[in-house]
């Protein structure tokens, strides 16, 4: 994929979620750890106990030395 091709890609997917921007990611640990470097010191990001093992270890190992907070919630599944 073009840079372009990117771009574009992004300001279709912001349109259709009626956003000012969107980003694309390859692979969910991409999109978690930029979500990370994006907030604040003293910022709660709130996330499933039930995740991925080494999203797990960022969020409750990395992250909370850098003053970010981690809440976990239990998933609820909703279809039963």
């Amino acid at each position: 994929m073009t840079y372009e091709t990117l771009l574009l890609k992004n300001s279709l997917m912001a349109k259709l979620d009626k956003a000012d921007r969107a980003l694309c990611f390859s692979s969910g640990m991409v999109a978690l750890s930029t979500v990370t470097h994006l907030v604040n010191p003293g910022v709660n990001i709130v996330t499933g106990e039930d995740i991925y093992g080494g999203s797990d270890r960022l969020l409750s190992q990395v992250i909370p030395k850098r003053g970010i907070g981690v809440k976990l919630v239990q998933n609820l599944n909703f279809l039963t």
